[in-house]
């Protein structure tokens, strides 16, 4: 009797929670935040803070919260649970005016249905880079046949890095970890292609030619306003920096060839070469 007790608790606080979230939700479809996507690694957290700093305006540079539990794709992409309650959940990061998460990259529908409004921007990078950057940050090499994740600390300890390399969640079971991040470039890349008329799309190539000039040409392209000079931030590292001076060849041993099966007409669309 007690157990049924606390299980209709259960339910009834479920369904309470439930609705605050369709709440919450519905109390955003009038903001207009700039909502930056593109997957980790492709320079959104660089680009994302020097618009901040030239517009003067808040910024959510990841729902770090959420980056502890990213159990939170699994239980949305197999209706466990619901985007608005993730939204909700991390409600305060959703607030600020210029919003910049890559995991979000994947639920763009879900996003533009809570932000009708918003502005959004996708950053991309070559996909060989991009993958190179990613193992750099995480000291994994990119020829291995298979990754042990016990013998990399750096995945190892971070649960959202693992569910990073594990496409099993987004339907796709990959061949190894190239073959995953290689699928989320591709996923993401896609975003951007089906949905062009909604976006600004970015190159992070481009941007590095012209910081400065860059950056205030997207702020004028969400109808921003330049307030700030952003000249003494220009070359401040964000996050830890890749060797970009490697040879993507050599570096991925026969996984380059992987990258360029599963990424190859996604990026010659978007003007990358491979």
């Amino acid at each position: 009797m007690i157990r049924r007790a606390m299980n209709k608790l259960q339910s009834e606080w479920d369904i309470h929670q439930k609705k605050k979230a369709i709440d919450f939700c519905r109390s955003l479809s009038g903001d207009a935040p700039v909502i930056i996507l593109g997957v980790q690694k492709s320079g959104t957290t660089a680009i994302s803070a020097l618009l901040a700093q030239a517009v003067g305006k808040d910024a959510t540079l990841d729902v770090l919260r959420s980056i502890r539990h990213p159990e939170w794709k699994v239980l949305i992409q197999y209706g466990i649970g619901s985007f608005e309650e993730y939204i909700y959940k991390y409600r305060e990061s959703f607030k600020k005016e210029i919003i910049k998460e890559p995991g979000l990259t994947f639920f763009y529908k879900e996003l533009s249905r809570v932000f009708p409004r918003a502005k959004f921007v996708m950053i991309v990078r070559h996909p060989m880079d991009n993958i190179r950057s990613i193992l750099n940050r995480l000291r994994v090499p990119g020829d291995l046949e298979t990754l042990d994740i016990e013998s990399y600390p750096l995945v190892k300890e971070s649960p959202a890095w693992r569910i990073n390399l594990d496409t099993r969640w987004m339907g796709y079971v990959a061949s190894n970890y190239v073959d995953a991040l290689a699928y989320r470039w591709k996923v993401g890349a896609r975003t951007y292609l089906e949905n062009k008329e909604n976006f600004v799309l970015l190159k992070y190539e481009d941007f590095l030619i012209n910081k400065d000039a860059y950056v205030k040409q997207l702020a004028n392209e969400v109808g921003l306003q330049v307030n700030n000079d952003i000249s003494a931030f220009l070359d401040k590292q964000y996050q830890s920096k890749g060797n970009s001076k490697i040879d993507t060849k050599c570096f991925f041993a026969e996984n380059y060839q992987t990258i360029k099966r599963m990424c190859s007409k996604e990026a010659e669309l978007l003007g990358y070469d491979m």
